[in-house]
């Protein structure tokens, strides 16, 4: 705060800015000056020096005393029964006699409520440039669950929205159940004989089938959302298109109804060249997302030119324009970028663009006739089927950016600051949402958005949760050291989450890793949202050598984001960090050195200790040859470790297939952009092959045996 006026720094607060925040070894760091006026303009605040800061404070502090009601009032409800709600709204002390309120609810209709001004019970006054006003509130009856726009006559401005939601998220099919487990694998990484180098919805369908017939009740997979395939192909799941429509990517070409009467697209996909090139794609380590849309590309434009006008599946279409009708903006979006990239001439041409448009509109109809059919293969787990993954940020040249611009914060990127693995902070390179903007509609968008995951996932994971209470901002050109984290209405955003999990019967978990504000959890808990429990952070001393898992967390020894459970147990990411020059030699052989005695104390926990030596024996560098804990097979660790995690009062468990041939490399590793192959890698082997593996068998009959021990224990 030091260089920083007193009035700037107020602004900052009134504003939704932190004054400062601790950092892992509990130091402060505190907004600087160009912070604060670099972020006050994104918030909607166009100062550009400090001395304005107190009259754009005092500005502020007299619009919102003049504001005849809140933008966003929140109601929870216990019961999905219509109910009394409070609305709250500003008049002058003088104001007297009848007066409307008027909601006009989700479904259109309107709940008009008459009364009289004076009767509405005062909660409190202000005097505001020398005129008393009154903040009221009335009860109005019968309101059911949903996001109601208000309406009153007052004032031409009087206008607002009231959230009503239960309290609790849907728990569903883990409420109570300890002991379910799941697998956990990529699409873009699911290897079959029939996908084209990357894999399809299709494949997710088979897995979901493999794991209920395996006795597992989940399948976690990363988002599956529109991405930017061509020119530029941002392969990161984390940074899509849009978060409002599925990735055509991994389209089944064999699952496309139109693909049986066209001879024009069989003829092409039994030429040779489409069979050799398809054939080299599945055989590589890495997805080439490009390539393989390129590949894909020529048959999806044969069988949209060839998708009929009329007949049933007219219809369909028809039918997913009216419940989608956001689609065609999406198309038309998705097609000027397509022939843009192309030649700027196409842009003339407008049938080259009614083609185009056309096109991605069917591409996407047909993306969601196989996402919906993954709904229906998912019901057969018998769990929540389905865990998919919601990310918090959209990519800044994408569609929802594009439409929705006003829902983000301009010249910002979120991100994290510096902390002892990322020394100069983090730049994750989308916008922000605006924390104050996506009220004024009453969060149509985020609303859209949870409705597209919602209806499809049985738990939809909620990527960095603590976004719902603040996000770091990285003005452009300053550098994430130079961020600061702005607060977000919290409640609001808890509300919407719940009323649509309820709706859709959709359980939900908060990613909770890393630096978490001491309000989240509790929030977590009191609206019903599991906690992620990771084993690779929760290594201790003592005995077990593991924290135990939060009752009813999902938990799992390692996410995409960290290194598989083999390579952690061997060291490989230490070894990766020295390479990438995040650490030097010196700190790479301390931590060699701590890593060791890290798998010494497992050991003596499993009682895995082949030789008996005594642990303070073991931890003495002798050089790897004489590493005794190099000697036990991690497979056999990881698996004690996997039925650690079954034992516990977790709500499910979450197996990364990979670790079960021990693959050594992470699906990504954080900082890195093009030094590594992030979000490329294939699994190792066909789901086809995967019953013939002596490491699944084994996984799945120990996970098998803990979990009928639980149900025999109830």
């Amino acid at each position: 705060m030091a260089g920083v006026s007193h009035d700037l720094c107020r602004l900052g607060q009134l504003a939704g800015i932190e004054p400062g925040y601790q950092d892992g070894r509990g130091e402060w760091h505190f907004p600087s000056e160009e912070t604060y006026l670099a972020i006050l303009p994104s918030l909607g605040i166009p100062i550009s020096k400090p001395e304005q800061a107190r009259d754009f404070r005092n500005r502020i502090a007299l619009d919102r005393l003049r504001q005849p009601m809140p933008t966003v009032q929140t109601v929870w409800s216990g019961q999905p029964a219509k109910q009394n709600c409070p609305v709250i709204f500003q008049v002058p002390e003088r104001l007297r006699g009848p007066a409307v309120v008027r909601l006009i609810l989700e479904s259109g209709t309107n709940l008009e409520h008459q009364f009289r001004v004076e009767e509405a019970a005062v909660l409190d006054a202000a005097w505001v440039e020398g005129s008393a006003v009154l903040r009221r509130v009335v009860q109005i009856p019968e309101v059911p669950w949903g996001v109601h726009q208000v309406r009153g006559d007052f004032a031409p401005d009087f206008t607002g929205w009231l959230i009503v939601a239960p309290r609790l998220a849907h728990r569903g099919k883990l409420a109570g159940n300890r002991g379910k487990w799941g697998i956990f694998l990529p699409v873009h990484a699911m290897r079959s004989d029939r996908n084209q180098g990357c894999g399809t919805f299709s494949d997710l369908g088979d897995l979901l089938e493999w794991t209920a017939g395996q006795g597992g009740g989940l399948v976690g997979t990363l988002p599956m959302l529109a991405g930017l395939t061509e020119n530029p192909c941002e392969p990161s799941p984390y940074s899509p298109c849009s978060r409002l429509f599925w990735n055509e990517l991994f389209l089944d070409l064999e699952a496309i109804p139109e693909l049986a009467n066209s001879s024009r697209a069989r003829e092409w996909m039994g030429s040779t060249q489409w069979l050799e090139e398809g054939r080299r794609l599945r055989l590589t380590s890495l997805v080439e997302h490009e390539k393989v849309m390129l590949h894909l590309r020529p048959v999806l434009e044969i069988l949209a030119d060839e998708f009929s006008l009329e007949g049933p599946r007219a219809g369909a279409l028809a039918n997913y324009q009216q419940r989608k009708p956001r689609a065609l903006e999406y198309a038309k979006f998705r097609a000027r970028h397509d022939l843009s990239v192309q030649s700027w001439s196409l842009l003339e041409n407008s049938a080259a663009i009614a083609t185009q448009e056309r096109r991605r509109l069917i591409w996407q109809f047909w993306a969601e006739e196989q996402v919906s059919a993954l709904s229906r293969r998912a019901g057969a787990t018998g769990g929540p089927g389905l865990y998919l993954d919601l990310p918090i940020g959209v990519h800044s040249d994408g569609f929802d950016v594009y439409r929705f611009g006003d829902a983000f914060a301009p010249k910002m990127s979120a991100g994290a600051p510096p902390d002892s693995f990322f020394t100069r902070g983090q730049d994750w390179g989308f916008p922000p949402p605006h924390p104050w903007q996506q009220r004024e509609d009453g969060y149509a968008y985020l609303r859209e958005v949870l409705e597209h995951h919602m209806r499809l996932a049985g738990l939809l994971r909620i990527d960095h949760v603590m976004g719902l209470h603040r996000l770091y901002w990285v003005p452009w050109g300053l550098g994430a050291r130079q961020g600061a984290y702005v607060r977000y209405p919290y409640e609001e955003l808890y509300a919407l989450y719940c009323l649509n999990s309820v709706r859709h019967e959709c359980s939900l978990a908060g990613e909770d890793l890393g630096t978490v504000p001491p309000a989240v959890r509790p929030e977590m808990l009191a609206h019903q949202i599991h906690r992620l429990f990771v084993g690779q952070f929760s290594f201790r001393d003592g005995n077990p050598a593991m924290d135990q898992p939060p009752l009813d967390a999902i938990a799992s020894l390692n996410t995409h984001d960290l290194p598989t459970f083999c390579g952690f147990w061997l060291g490989g990411d230490i070894d990766d960090r020295l390479d990438l020059g995040l650490i030097g030699l010196e700190e790479a052989d301390s931590e060699r050195k701590d890593r060791q005695k890290l798998r010494c104390h497992v050991l003596e926990w499993l009682e895995l200790n082949p030789k008996k030596e005594s642990p303070f024996d073991a931890t003495v560098q002798k050089g790897p040859d004489s590493d005794w804990t190099l000697e036990v097979d991690p497979f056999s660790v990881y698996i004690q470790l996997v039925n650690f995690l079954q034992k516990s009062d977790a709500a499910a468990v979450l197996v990364n297939v990979e670790d079960l041939w021990k693959a050594l490399d992470p699906q990504n590793v954080p900082g890195t952009w093009k030094e590594r192959p992030n979000w490329q890698r294939k699994a190792r082997f066909e789901l086809a092959d995967w019953d013939r593996l002596d490491g699944i068998k084994t996984a799945l009959e120990s996970l098998r045996k803990e979990f009928q021990k639980d149900l025999n224990s109830k």
